[in-house]
């Protein structure tokens, strides 16, 4: 960072709201009258966004930096940071490691124990809240806070001392030290340099505790030189999307190392960040930040083609959307060409896996004339108002955190807005692999990153090694089985093709193996069925059985307009459930869905039955992780009922 505040110190690193409750002593009126304000935001607690500079930031970390060390804060010592994607986060991000603390998130939708078992696995003492809940957990598990919010708003005013019926005064809420404080005094340069200096690279950085998908979340001890290499390294594979002046939006929890490095980078390289807290603020913040680039996750691309179809037909040109779409694709073909699945390393294309995938080439010559011009129209029709949508400024989306359907790869790059797809885990500092702009293989997550190893090990596990793979995790006995002879066995499944790329077919614990002995990947059939908007989350299920079912849980806004405009109800659903919704007109809306997956594969891997079910899971409870991703083994458990009715009776009955 102090790179970037030498050669850039007027860039914009950052764009928040209300830019004067940052400043300090030394960025105060001068830096004030600097400030740049964007476009308006209506119904915001301010009405602009504004523009931090590199400098302002850094005065803002040596700050924080210059009262954390004052306030006791050792070199090693770790921290928590319970709050919600803020700027916030990432001024403290920066702050502790600028005095040589070890951060450690914690996603802000944890439970009472789940805080309890990191603050006791780490032994933290301090931490950051976001919010009064959060430092009330923290609390509880013995942990000093720091909030976010200033002195004066709300929250503060919880901390009042009580009395009893009998008199005696109840234990009082615990004393918080606002945000506001960290940020006045002057910054000490000279202790926080003197505490850089004792930092080296091999030193834990962060402690990145794993979603859980599949179990217990586990804690990666992701060093300096992890992140620092992961930042160069994707720096220097993606020129075209990480540039000076560029922008984005960060609407990930801050808690995934995905959406950090994804902020170091952006710092390291001369791009403005706006932190969003609120997935559904993101769409409307887009035509004010103006991004150059976005990370989303494939659900985002479905909603947005099922919005613009949903619009095109209430003004009757449905027929015109699908003429669209079409166009698209062909541009697509057109633009990179259009090859069969390639083969593996080592054999002929023809025994490779089908995909149904369009591998790309170098750019081909352009279409005939009449689809020139066909696409021109649909491009003033339906393609620009698109990227408007997105701000009109958007060059590329980087699609990760689930698999992205060839098609929707497809119908994005050809209308203008090209999508990479990347693969990662938190124990791999995030990227592995990533499509190249310009180098766009659907169906494939791309060519490893540079400084990154890939090998296919039992059973067709993917195994990295490199700069950006951590050594292990904080107990040394989650590593087993997990980290072998230098390798990270990532427990995903897949092959490298004749060029390098990867693909991913599975997860070795999200396999079926039916009563025959035929062992079944699951997640390409779980990308298919999730293209409909219908479909939030689709899973395969028929272990020890003589063929496959599929769970398709539904996605609550979309299910309730399709119930609102069919006259049909939806049942209700307590939380942290699954209810089975047996609507016939339901199940024939989502028949061909299931069809026209089983067309495309072999007959041990077509979908007989499935059933429909609506949910109300909460992000980072008994049926979600933090991160959005159903846990396969509780939907499991919660549908066990459901799962034995789609087997009572034989396939075909």
């Amino acid at each position: 960072m102090s790179r970037r505040y030498e050669n850039h110190p007027k860039t914009a690193a950052f764009l928040v709201k209300n830019p004067e409750r940052y400043r300090t002593p030394e960025s105060g009126a001068g830096a004030k009258s600097e400030v740049k304000h964007l476009a308006a935001s209506e119904g915001a607690e301010s009405s602009k966004w504004s523009e931090i500079t590199t400098a302002e930031f850094y005065q803002q970390v040596v700050t924080v930096g210059t009262h954390l060390a004052e306030a006791g804060v050792q070199v090693g010592q770790k921290v928590a940071v319970m709050a919600p994607t803020s700027y916030e986060w990432a001024i403290v991000d920066f702050a502790l490691w600028a005095v040589g603390a070890v951060v450690v998130p914690v996603y802000e939708t944890s439970s009472a124990s789940q805080v309890q078992h990191i603050v006791e696995q780490n032994q933290i003492q301090l931490g950051f809240a976001g919010d009064l809940e959060h430092a009330e957990k923290l609390t509880q598990a013995g942990v000093k806070v720091w909030c976010f919010w200033p002195e004066n708003e709300p929250a503060k005013a919880s901390n009042k001392v009580t009395v009893t019926e009998g008199g005696d005064e109840a234990p009082s809420a615990p004393e918080f030290t606002a945000f506001t404080d960290l940020l006045s005094g002057a910054p000490n340069h000279d202790l926080v340099a003197e505490r850089q200096q004792q930092v080296q690279a091999s030193d834990p950085a962060t402690i990145v505790y794993t979603s859980g998908t599949t179990g217990a979340a586990k804690g990666a001890v992701i060093r300096h030189e992890n992140l620092l290499s992961q930042v160069y390294n994707v720096a220097a594979a993606y020129t075209e999307v990480v540039r000076e002046g560029g922008r984005t939006v960060i609407f990930l929890p801050l808690a995934h190392v995905l959406a950090r490095g994804l902020q170091l980078a952006c710092v390291a390289n001369g791009m403005a960040i706006a932190h969003l807290s609120n997935p559904k603020a993101v769409i409307p913040s887009l035509t004010e930040v103006r991004p150059t680039f976005l990370v989303v996750v494939p659900r985002i691309l479905e909603k947005i083609r099922a919005q613009v179809a949903k619009m095109a037909d209430s003004k009757h040109l449905g027929w015109a959307w699908q003429r669209a779409e079409k166009s698209a694709l062909a541009q697509f073909a057109g633009q990179y060409g259009k090859q069969g699945q390639p083969g593996k390393q080592g054999q002929p294309a023809e025994q490779a896996k089908s995909t149904n995938s369009a591998k790309t080439t170098k750019p081909g010559q352009p279409g005939k004339v009449l689809q020139r011009a066909e696409y021109a129209l649909w491009s003033r029709l339906f393609f620009k108002r698109i990227k408007d949508l997105m701000g009109g400024q958007i060059d590329y989306l980087l699609s990760g955190g689930a698999p992205l359907p060839g098609t929707l790869c497809q119908l994005f790059t050809g209308l203008g807005i090209p999508v990479i797809e990347g693969y990662g885990l938190t124990e791999t500092t995030a990227p592995l692999t990533g499509n190249r702009p310009g180098d766009i293989t659907p169906g494939s997550v791309g060519l490893p990153i540079p400084g990154t190893e890939l090998k296919i090990g039992e059973n067709e596990e993917i195994l990295a090694r490199g700069k950006g793979v951590c050594e292990g995790y904080l107990e040394p006995a989650d590593n087993e089985g997990n980290f072998h002879d230098g390798w990270f066995g990532t427990g995903d499944c897949g092959y490298l093709d004749e060029d390098g790329r990867l693909w991913i077919t599975g997860r070795l614990k999200e396999v079926v193996t039916t009563s025959s002995g035929k062992t079944v990947a699951t997640a390409r059939a779980t990308a298919a069925l999730e293209e409909d908007p219908l479909v939030d989350q689709a899973i395969i299920v028929g272990d020890g059985q003589s063929y496959l079912s599929a769970l398709l849980i539904l996605d609550q806004a979309e299910a309730q307009k399709w119930a609102e405009n069919q006259g049909e109800k939806l049942p209700d659903c307590p939380p942290e459930s699954l209810v089975e919704v047996t609507s016939p007109p339901l199940h024939e809306q989502l028949q061909p869905v299931v069809e026209a997956w089983n067309t495309q594969v072999a007959r041990s891997e077509q979908i007989k039955r499935f059933t429909v079910l609506v949910g109300k899971a909460r992000p980072g409870g008994k049926l979600m992780t933090p991160t959005l991703k159903y846990k396969r083994k509780a939907i499991l458990q919660a549908a066990a009922d459901v799962i034995e009715k789609l087997y009572a009776r034989p396939a075909g009955s």
